[in-house]
Formats: C-alpha cells, sequence, structure tokens
C-alpha cells in the first residue's frame, strides 16, 4: 500500500493525539479538571480521523457502512469544547442536562446502528437509489447548526467572563486570550463547513476546500493544536478562576455613608502609601482582605462610589505611578518594560493597551511630550 501526503499527515495526526491524550491524562496540574474533558476530545478527535484517513483512501461503501458508526461524535464537538472552556475558566462549572446536550449524538447513533444490521446488499440497493441523500443532509445540517449553537453560546460565556473578570482581577490573563484566539479559529473553520454545506446541498457543487471531510480534518488536528499548548506551554492555562455567583449577586450590601468614608479612607492609604497596586496579581478578593471587608462591599464602593470596575481603578494607579516615575527622571535608568513590571503590570502587551486606553497615546510618544 503507497501512501500518499494526506495519509502521512494523517497518521502522524492519529499518533499525536493518542501520545498527548496520554501525556496529559497523567499529567496532574491545577488544570487536571478541565484537562479530561480536552482528553475526551482527543480520543474523539483520533477516532474520527482514522475513520476518514480509511474511507477516504478506499472509497469502499460496504465500509463506510461499518465505519458510520463513529459519525455521532461529529455531534460532540460542540457541548465537549464549550465545557472544557468553562472548566478551564470557571470554578464552579457543572454540565447539567447531559441528556439533552447530547440527544442529537445518541439518536444518530441509533440510526447508523440501524445501518449497520442492514444486509449489505439491501443498503447498496437503497444507497443506489439516493435513500439516504436527504437523511444524511439533514442530519449535517443538524450537526452544523448545534455546532454553531454551542460557538455562539461560548462566545456569550467568554464575554461575560471577560466582563467579570474586570470586577475581580486587575491583569489579562493568557488564557483568556489564547481561548479567544481559539475561539475565533473555531468560527472561521464552521464558517468554512457552512460555505461547503451550501455549495453541496443547495449549489451542487463540490469543493475540497470546503468539503465535510476537509472541515473535519482540521477541525480534529486543531484540537491537537490545543492539546499540545496545554501540555508544553502551561503557563499560558494559568487562570484565576471565578466566583460567578458572589460576583454577579445583585444583592450587593448597600454601605452606610460613614462605612464609605471609613473604606475609602482605608483604600486611599493602601493606594497612595503602600502601593499595593504593584502586586501584579492582585485581585479583588486580595484588597478586599487588606480593607477587612467583603468582596462584595468593595465591589459596591468600587462600582457605586467611585464609577468604575476593579480592573480599570487598579491600573490607572498603576499608569499614575508609571508617570510619575517617568517624572522622576527614572526611566533614563531603566527600560520602560521593567518600569512597568514595577509598577505592577504583568506583560508589556497589557500596559500598551492600558496606556493607549487612558492616554491615548503610547508610552514612548507620550514621553517625549512632556517638558524636561
Amino acid at each position: 500500500m503507497r501512501l500518499n501526503f494526506f495519509d502521512i499527515i494523517s497518521l502522524l495526526g492519529i499518533s499525536q493525539g493518542l501520545l498527548l491524550a496520554f501525556l496529559l491524562s497523567k499529567k496532574h496540574s491545577a488544570n487536571h479538571r478541565s484537562n479530561r474533558w480536552l482528553v475526551l476530545l482527543l480520543l474523539l478527535s483520533c477516532i474520527l480521523l482514522a475513520s476518514r484517513l480509511v474511507l477516504i483512501g478506499t472509497l469502499d461503501l460496504a465500509l463506510f457502512q461499518r465505519l458510520s458508526i463513529v459519525e455521532p461524535i461529529i455531534f460532540l464537538y460542540g457541548p465537549l469544547s464549550y465545557h472544557y472552556i468553562r472548566a478551564l475558566l470557571q470554578e464552579n462549572s457543572s454540565p447539567s442536562k447531559v441528556w439533552r446536550e447530547y440527544a442529537f449524538a445518541m439518536g444518530y447513533f441509533l440510526f447508523v446502528g440501524y445501518l449497520n444490521i442492514l444486509p449489505f446488499q439491501t443498503f447498496r440497493e437503497q444507497w443506489a437509489q439516493g435513500l439516504f441523500l436527504i437523511p444524511f443532509s439533514l442530519i449535517e445540517l443538524f450537526a452544523l447548526a448545534q455546532n454553531m449553537y454551542y460557538w455562539v453560546i461560548t462566545k456569550q460565556f467568554l464575554s461575560i467572563y471577560n466582563e467579570t473578570s474586570k470586577h475581580q482581577i486587575s491583569y489579562d490573563q493568557g488564557a483568556l486570550k489564547f481561548v479567544g484566539i481559539s475561539h475565533k479559529s473555531i468560527g472561521v473553520i464552521l464558517l468554512f463547513w457552512l460555505i461547503g454545506f451550501v455549495c453541496s446541498n443547495v449549489l451542487g457543487l463540490q469543493n475540497v476546500l470546503f468539503g465535510y471531510n476537509a472541515v473535519w480534518i482540521a477541525l480534529s488536528l486543531f484540537i491537537y493544536l490545543i492539546a499540545y499548548f496545554a501540555l508544553t506551554q502551561p503557563e499560558i492555562f494559568k487562570v484565576h478562576l471565578l466566583h460567578y455567583s458572589e460576583t454577579r449577586s445583585k444583592n450587593h450590601p448597600r454601605l452606610q455613608e460613614n462605612e464609605i468614608a471609613q473604606l475609602k479612607s482605608n483604600l486611599d492609604t493602601l493606594m497612595n502609601q503602600q502601593k499595593v497596586f504593584t502586586n501584579n496579581k492582585l485581585t479583588l478578593s486580595i484588597l478586599a482582605q487588606h480593607l477587612n471587608t467583603s468582596t462584595n462591599n468593595l465591589s459596591w464602593l468600587l462600582n457605586k462610589v467611585y464609577r468604575t470596575n476593579f480592573y480599570d481603578f487598579i491600573n490607572e494607579r498603576r499608569i499614575d505611578e508609571f508617570i510619575r516615575r517617568v517624572k522622576n527622571q527614572e526611566h533614563t535608568t531603566q527600560t520602560l518594560l521593567a518600569l512597568s513590571l514595577e509598577v505592577g503590570f504583568n506583560s508589556k502587551s497589557t500596559f500598551n493597551k492600558v496606556f493607549k486606553s487612558l492616554k491615548h497615546d503610547t508610552p514612548s510618544n507620550f514621553i517625549k511630550k512632556l517638558p524636561i
């Protein structure tokens, strides 16, 4: 048997997927719970990729009848990916109504189970008559719709998480940025799938680039890429898990005037004298402990009195401290990056983003405009 380029890539992908799944399952880390979802995605990707490799290489109808038993996997990517991201970013995430999420997969499994018990002669005759054309097209349409649905609710979850994190965390998380890029990439793959579906089922055109097999091979390999980064660069996936029930509660205790005044005074002392904002891992919880108050009280104070969120409140003070040090000529003895890290930023990109947002200019240009 002679292997072509596609066969070699697929075989390498399957072997790498199995290896990544094994290593991730043995890796003990803070992301162990989310890694379990990722391992399951990897194993399913290996199975799907292997079936694609065999079918594309042989185009045998009898083999297609047997291997159709793995096709329900296409209904599992959406919910499993969604739960992986939730487990990675949210502390109190637990799947509910599981039977609803996997109802399509179970229904499709029953259908392909029926196909597998048909005598091959009967299956071939019905296939030749085109009796399976509409059912398979409808199944693909439902699979596309379900995966797009989970893409949309994942986007909504990431939007809520990003907004919630601004009320609890003073720094940008690499995991959130990585997940955002991954989510957009999956969106592109789903768009290709949609185009391919319309071309083949509506326009009657066949396009290898946008074809069903190409899309699922690309999606499987992309899952491998995420797993590779999760294994080799775990620092990307270090996240501060949020407590949603506390942050999103609308029943924040309203402080009395004397309590507000005392809390503001203590907060000003921490900011101006102790400069706690220089802690690049500062969170709402840590600051509340310094103030000997609850996170709800502190969050209410920032939202209702200061009219801001925790992320903006802390980073504004970091920028003010950076400018103060620049005016003291400290930037002449060290780099701007070193200075930004000293005032509490955890990366150059975060510093530049916050600085430009507040001062509407880059740090270097802003410094050039300062009077000497």
